[in-house]
């Protein structure tokens, strides 16, 4: 009998081990629209577990019980970070993502015709 209870016991902690969590969220930007396919992520020393959002911004992962750093990127926005400590499921509501403008240079493009005229196989008119 006592084996049996040893057994049992093992297994409980075992399942309590390894069961999951769920965590979920939305992403949305500052128009309220959601943020379609942009990574998520939530890593940990000797963990990582990675997802993507879908057409209506909506994410779900599902990793053991511990503490993350949640990390959320996709092109045209600033990435997020947070440190989440999982326990349970989790909602993490609406994260608004900051878009991320980039100006470029300036680029100049010339065409110097003198140098050119004579190697082009038809005539080049120059007004």
């Amino acid at each position: 009998m006592e084996k049996l209870l040893k057994i049992l016991l093992v297994a409980v902690l075992a399942t309590n081990v390894y069961s999951q969590v769920k965590v979920t969220g939305k992403l949305i930007d500052d128009k309220q629209e959601p943020v379609m396919f942009a990574n998520v992520v939530i890593q940990s020393e000797g963990a990582f577990f990675g997802t993507s959002s879908d057409e209506e911004g909506n994410f779900e992962l599902s990793p053991v019980p511990g503490n993350y750093t949640l990390k959320i990127s996709s092109i045209g926005y600033e990435s997020y970070t947070r440190e989440i400590s999982l326990n349970s499921n989790i909602f993490l509501g609406e994260i608004i993502m900051a878009e991320s403008a980039l100006e470029l240079g300036e680029v100049a493009v010339s065409l110097y015709s003198d140098q050119y005229r004579e190697k082009l196989p038809y005539r080049l008119f120059i007004g």
